[in-house]
């Protein structure tokens, strides 16, 4: 199409039936009257002018933004043409579409660039989309969800995305290592999440070699690049918490042990407090277990034995606190530190009770308070010899 004005083209290839023009007072005064000329004679779609400030301030950016919002509506299809866009306002559309589509649902059918400079030889200016790269965004927004949570999920599906990307595009080598490459980081996800310490270590461990082998694949899907510069960053994230198989004797279980104590701390560092309470109180558990000299911590026979028998102790330790003779267990006699221990799990059940019943009892604690009884009995823990 041979027009002055790139949006009418876009409006013509992209067959709209409606064309919002946002104007400043210059353009509607200087060129508004001549678009709406040629558009009456090129394409067949409603024009509707919406004023909007020059962006030369805060403020009026965000009337800009404003503006936008107004005249989308949930669900729809769009696009934008930001050709002839003033100063900022065409990352400002950039980055309303981007809301809106996270927000509203809105269907981005394409973000539209006349790039009058980049000629071809038959002098014909192409018009190139910008859509893809609004998954940028979409990447920043993973990122950051990863960095506060470790949760990976967010990556997966773009990642899900590309692997599409990359069948249609008839490679379908590549496309599975990609879904493995996902499907990974899913798992891994849901298991740390769903606090499945084994599950997750043996994730985590699988994870560097999934990573290995779809460099190739990520290589080739182009919309990967911001995710393959984070992969250092990813690895050295699960790093701490990957480990091998289930132990199969004693030396092994106190391997996994000191890995899911790190897990621990993981979960803390990054606020996941309902699964560090958890964790904490299984891990003393098997702690004793590996003490005693039982492997089979996994067994839930031999869990609720263990759970009942330091149950007991400790009520007789606190029982005996002040008593003569002193305080003598019958049956973890063998028990590293049994004093601090026991004092330790009778001071943490109660908070740990109180996040697992979500403060369903009349003396629940204030978030804070837990909080801190969560991380002080963290700093106890680090201290038991494994």
């Amino acid at each position: 199409m041979e027009t002055s004005f790139a949006p009418l083209a876009s409006c013509r290839f992209l067959k709209a039936d409606q064309i919002v023009v946002f104007l400043t007072q210059k353009a509607r005064e200087n060129v508004f009257n001549n678009f709406i000329k040629h558009a009456q004679e090129s394409v067949q779609a409603n024009v509707i002018p919406v004023d909007i400030p020059a962006g030369a301030k805060e403020e009026e950016l965000w009337q800009i933004f404003s503006a936008i919002l107004e005249q989308t509506s949930p669900d729809e299809e769009l696009a934008f043409d930001v050709t002839h866009g003033f100063r900022s306002s065409p990352m400002i559309s950039l980055l309303a579409a981007a809301f809106m589509r996270s927000a509203f649902n809105v269907k981005l059918k394409a973000i539209l660039y006349g790039a009058y400079d980049a000629k071809d030889e038959a002098n014909r200016t192409p018009i190139f989309d910008l859509s893809p790269m609004i998954t940028l965004l979409e990447w920043a927004v993973a990122a950051d969800r990863f960095n506060r949570t470790g949760d990976s999920r967010y990556f997966a599906s773009l990642i899900r995305e590309q692997q599409k990307s990359l069948a249609l595009r008839g490679m379908l080598e590549e496309a599975g290592t990609l879904g493995k490459l996902q499907k990974n980081l899913t798992e891994l996800s849901l298991y740390l999440h769903m606090i499945r310490p084994e599950q997750a270590m043996q994730a985590a461990e699988e994870l560097k070699d999934h990573i290995e082998c779809s460099t190739s694949a990520l290589e080739k899907a182009m919309g990967t690049l911001p995710f393959r510069a984070l992969l250092n960053t990813v690895k050295e994230a699960y790093h701490p918490v990957a480990h091998h198989a289930k132990p199969k004797d004693l030396a092994q279980l106190k391997e996994m042990l000191a890995t899911e104590r790190i897990m621990i701390g993981w979960y803390i560092e990054r606020e996941l407090w309902m699964q560090a309470a958890a964790l904490i109180r299984e891990w003393l558990v098997s702690w004793v277990m590996a003490q005693m000299g039982e492997v089979n911590i996994s067994n839930r026979t031999n869990r609720e034995r263990f759970e009942s028998v330091i149950s007991i102790e400790a009520h007789a330790f606190l029982n005996a606190k002040h008593q003569q003779p002193p305080f003598s267990s019958t049956f973890l006699s063998n028990l590293p530190e049994q004093e601090q221990f026991f004092g330790r799990w009778l001071s943490f059940t109660e908070p740990r009770n109180d996040l697992m019943h979500a403060g369903q009892r009349d003396d629940s604690k204030e978030p804070n308070t837990l909080i801190s009884q969560i991380k002080e009995t963290y700093n106890w823990l680090v201290t038991l010899p494994v």
